[in-house]
């Protein structure tokens, strides 16, 4: 292996007279470590992964209002000017049933889709 083929070390190729300005590699502190091109593959492709994932979150919460109540049809939230239907059996995780002009918090998935909606205390608000 030639000096500069490790990462974070200066190479002298192409630097005749000093003619030619640093690269990266020759600006940037050494890395306290050896590193391959291997581990470097290894390091892009987890976080590619995570970045697909999203990870460590995959929801998004929101504030919103309760427009009407599910107590005789499907309810309507209102959440950044956008309308949301909701029943009671699917959405509603809250023991406190949701009433016209409620504060909630909404959950939404990474696309966009609603997945949960709770009550937000007084305190809160």
């Amino acid at each position: 292996m030639r000096n500069g083929d490790r990462c974070g070390e200066a190479s002298d190729r192409g630097r005749e007279g000093g003619s030619v300005p640093p690269r990266i590699p020759e600006i940037l502190p050494a890395m306290p470590h050896r590193c391959n091109s291997g581990d470097m593959r290894l390091f892009a492709a987890i976080l590619l992964v995570l970045g697909f994932l999203r990870w460590p979150g995959t929801e998004i919460r929101k504030r919103g209002k309760v427009l009407r109540d599910a107590s005789s049809g499907p309810g309507l939230l209102i959440v950044e000017g956008q309308q949301y239907p909701f029943s009671l059996t699917d959405l509603w995780k809250s023991d406190q049933p949701p009433k016209a002009g409620m504060v909630v918090e909404a959950e939404f998935s990474r696309d966009g889709q609603l997945l949960a909606i709770r009550t937000v205390s007084r305190a809160s608000q």
